[in-house]
């Protein structure tokens, strides 16, 4: 039925041969959704999700940008992944006493830890937060590949 209603021209979205007009969901989310009908009922879906599905004709648990910006559904930024892999490279929270995340303060020296799998790792102490917050990215891109994003102190 999707198919049947959508298809694809290059990185455009088309609805019976003419541009699909998104619009921002009404949930106030910041992807933007289409809106169709299939048999009765009204259906909302994101554009990115509706794009990987007409490009490669199956979804994933999750369609996950790969530059973070929820607004470029071009194909080339989207990629498939687990809600784990999703999580790991979201978007940067603000930590207590203004630390790089994964550091800690334990007196005058630094601790870097990382939480993968559901488990905290132990990294280290170090001098410097930035030291500690070094150690902190080399791990997360060996553990987490192409999922990793950059993360800056604050």
């Amino acid at each position: 039925m999707v198919r049947a209603t959508f298809a694809l021209d290059g990185d455009e979205l088309l609805r019976k041969g003419k541009p699909v007009k998104h619009r921002a969901n009404a949930n106030k989310s910041p992807y933007k959704s289409v809106e169709f009908r299939l048999g009765n009922a009204r259906v909302h879906w994101k554009l990115s999700r509706l794009k990987f599905f007409l490009a490669h004709g199956w979804l994933p648990p999750v369609v996950d940008h790969r530059n973070g910006d929820r607004l470029n559904d071009s194909l080339a930024n989207l990629r498939a992944a687990s809600y784990a892999q999703n999580n790991q490279n979201s978007r940067r929270r603000k930590t207590r006493l203004g630390l790089p995340r994964g550091v800690e303060r334990n007196g005058k020296r630094f601790v870097a830890r990382l939480k993968t799998d559901g488990r905290m790792k132990y990294l280290g102490t170090y001098d410097t937060p930035e030291a500690a917050s070094l150690a902190v990215q080399e791990k997360s891109k060996e553990l987490r590949g192409a999922f990793h994003r950059y993360r800056r102190k604050g």
